[in-house]
């Protein structure tokens, strides 16, 4: 299915968090990108998954992350998902005052393919 929405692409299915109708993810801040109304065309390991909408944005830096957002968003706890992070965005992620967004999704396009329990 091809879609004129931008892609979000999720190299992994942290949490089994794709299969519910809304959920998060922990991006670098990108204020002309990430805003509250925003529709992408969801991807998975870029495979289409769907399309959702922004609902909430939170910026942060990785000293205000906590368990509470990173078991939410990623599973585990703050250290594993500083170490997470790190990996996903290299040299971003060891600047202390670097900035990510802690994203609210809402899916408006049911996925086939994921979400089975429907």
């Amino acid at each position: 299915m091809e879609t004129n929405y931008p892609i979000l692409d999720f190299p992994t299915n942290f949490n089994g968090k794709l299969y519910c109708t809304v959920f998060t993810t922990i991006r670098l801040r990108n204020d002309n990108k990430y805003i509250p109304g925003a529709v992408f065309e969801q991807t998975l390991k870029f495979q289409p998954s769907g399309t959702v909408e922004i609902l909430e944005v939170k910026n942060f830096t990785l000293d205000q992350l906590n368990d509470f957002m990173s078991f939410i968003d990623l599973g585990v706890n703050k250290k594993e998902a500083v170490k997470i992070l790190q990996r996903e965005y290299l040299s971003a992620a060891e600047d202390p005052e670097q900035q990510f967004s802690y994203i609210l999704l809402r899916r408006i396009q049911p996925d086939i393919h994921l979400n089975t329990q429907l």
